[in-house]
């Protein structure tokens, strides 16, 4: 950035999100604060934690609102000057269709340069309902006038508790271990968003699977037990007390976690490679090399 050049406006509209929390420290850790980060949160309170958590860096602020609420979300846009959406989701909400549209609109009003939306693998997988949701907004973000790309990673490496895993000797699967599994870390996601928030026009109207690698859970639950050298086997534990661990209590995500689990019971959810490998330059973080960061090996 230059000393009359103006820093890229950011705007990730979960900011108290896993992705948020893998994404901002890149974005913070560029030359010259040469981007200005506004995450958007629910409340002041989880805003001012957020704040707190990177040190109150100068170029990283908050928005509070409604991800919901229409107006809300415009009003960000009417306030604040916005290079670049990021959009996510909170996980299994109701309401996902509709704040998706939401901050799509308020975009494309205040003619924003870029939207990326951060979807899932393989939304056209119906069955499961939160994925319907999502290609809905996919659909509605390729109608509308803005320059957008769409990341689709799936299952997060971070979602499985090695420590746990060897500390108990069992890995907790809520469904069947034996399918196959697509995995991506959280770290190279957040790498492949920011090379395709930096570079911008090279990849507007892209739509990118991330995917690092495919394992099923037994596969995983040996490569624990290699790298940390406890045994450790996957077991089948209950997949309708899982979802209601996932759901919080709220129906509407039971329903949309518990459909997730049955699908992954029969079906499995892998991908390609690929496409992370090139955004990246590099193969993308493999199972071995995730347990052995996830144990501080």
């Amino acid at each position: 950035m230059t000393a009359t050049s103006m820093p890229v406006t950011v705007l990730i509209t979960l900011g108290s999100s896993k992705q948020a929390k893998h994404l901002i420290p890149i974005l913070l850790a560029q030359p010259n604060e040469s981007y200005h980060i506004k995450a958007f949160c629910h409340s002041l309170t989880s805003g001012t934690k957020l704040l707190h958590e990177y040190g109150q860096p100068h170029n990283l602020s908050i928005v509070v609102g409604d991800q919901n609420n229409p107006r809300e979300v415009a009003k960000v846009f009417q306030n604040e000057h916005v290079d670049v959406v990021y959009h996510i989701s909170p996980p299994f909400t109701v309401d996902e269709e509709h704040n998706g549209i939401n901050f799509i609109k308020a975009a494309q009003n205040a003619g924003v340069r870029h939207f990326v939306y951060s979807s899932v693998l393989h939304p056209f997988r119906m069955k499961m309902i939160h994925h319907h949701a999502k290609l809905n907004v996919e659909e509605y973000l390729t109608e509308s006038t803005l320059n957008y790309t769409v990341l689709q990673p799936t299952h997060f490496f971070q979602n499985v508790n090695v420590k746990g895993a060897v500390a108990d000797g069992t890995l907790s699967v809520p469904y069947n271990p034996d399918n196959e599994m697509g995995f991506v870390d959280l770290r190279d996601v957040s790498q492949a968003a920011f090379k395709v928030i930096s570079e911008g026009p090279k990849h507007y109207r892209a739509r990118y699977e991330l995917v690092g690698d495919n394992q099923p859970y037994t596969a995983i639950a040996k490569t624990i037990s290699t790298v940390s050298s406890k045994a450790v086997t996957a077991q089948r534990s209950d997949a309708a007390q899982m979802a209601k661990v996932m759901s919080k209590g709220d129906k509407d995500a039971y329903e949309r976690a518990i459909r997730m689990l049955v699908y992954y019971d029969t079906w499995g959810l892998t991908g390609n490679t690929n496409i992370l490998e090139w955004l990246l330059g590099h193969r993308p973080t493999g199972a071995e090399e995730y347990i052995k960061f996830a144990l501080g090996q």
